[in-house]
């Protein structure tokens, strides 16, 4: 099923302690047929795909401050997106980056 929903959560902890989570995940029916038109009217030429989405975003009190958390969710998040959703792949992107 092409519309089935997927939805992904991921987390950073300190030991016990969660710092933030992100929800990821396929759009559902209901986003497509509502964002695709409002989508298709920036340009009614283009072939226009919602691959995916990043549904919440959420840092707790306890999180450190400037440290680049929300902005690391938002990017891994993102690159699950652009990786079809398959974590290796996503694994495998963020250990290419590290060894450059």
């Amino acid at each position: 099923n092409r519309f089935a929903l997927h939805q992904y959560v991921l987390v950073i902890c300190q030991g016990s302690r969660v710092l933030g989570y992100c929800t990821v995940g396929k759009p559902g029916r209901s986003t497509l047929k509502k964002m695709l038109p409002k989508l298709q009217t920036c340009n009614a030429n283009a072939s226009i795909a919602i691959d995916g989405e990043l549904f919440t975003i959420y840092l707790s009190n306890q999180c450190p401050r400037r440290k680049g958390f929300g902005g690391y969710l938002f990017n891994v998040g993102y690159s699950l997106i652009r990786n079809g959703f398959n974590w290796q792949r996503v694994i495998q992107t963020y250990s290419d980056d590290d060894t450059k």
